[in-house]
């Protein structure tokens, strides 16, 4: 048998004895082709190069796993910028005199429409107005008494009903002649509050 295997290396060498080669390999297909199905059917299916790929990842997670390699894409966590304050900026907000859950949510909701960072908004005038007119409506709202049985369920006069909406809301009503009004009292409040030291 082994001098049969050195004979067919020497005529492949040599080239002589291709055709007999060629054929035998013709031959065998030929008895193939005619024995139909069954054939086919021994004959491993063509594989998709999709299908050739997900073969190998399969048994490429399957040796990774088996030496304890962790080659699964961990999904990154996104840095979102969230609607709520973290820790810090709340410190920050209180250390600026803005404690209460409305003044924090006001100042979020006003950080929102304006953009930049905490500092620069703080630091803004118009801000600033705001929240002053906010923390004078919660202490006129405060200072005013509820009804009881003993006071009358009458609001006060029309000028500081809307002054009181306008320290709530820091807008100023549409009738021209109302917020002059309020302005005025305002001016005169201001001019109270400094000359008693508030």
């Amino acid at each position: 048998m082994a001098n049969e295997k050195e004979l067919d290396t020497e005529l492949d060498k040599t080239g002589e004895g291709a055709e007999e080669v060629d054929k035998t390999d013709d031959d065998t297909e030929s008895e193939e082709s005619e024995e139909g199905p069954e054939a086919k059917a021994k004959e491993p299916p063509k594989e998709s190069d999709e299908a050739r790929k997900a073969r190998l990842e399969r048994q490429l997670k399957q040796v990774n796993k088996k030496l304890g390699v962790d080659t699964e894409k961990k999904p990154k966590i996104e840095n979102k910028k969230s609607d709520e304050f973290d820790d810090g900026q709340l410190a920050y907000l209180v250390a600026k005199w803005i404690e209460s859950d409305e003044d924090v949510d006001f100042t979020r909701d006003e950080l929102k429409k304006h953009g930049g960072n905490l500092r620069e908004l703080l630091g803004n005038e118009y801000f600033k107005a705001k929240m002053v007119a906010r923390k004078d409506a919660k202490i006129a709202l405060e200072a005013t008494p509820t009804s009881t049985r003993r006071t009358s369920s009458k609001a006060g006069d029309a000028v500081e009903v809307e002054y009181s909406k306008y320290l709530k809301t820091g807008k100023l009503p549409e009738d021209r002649e109302m917020r002059k009004k309020i302005v005025n009292m305002r001016l005169e409040k201001e001019k109270t509050d400094d000359e008693f030291g508030g």
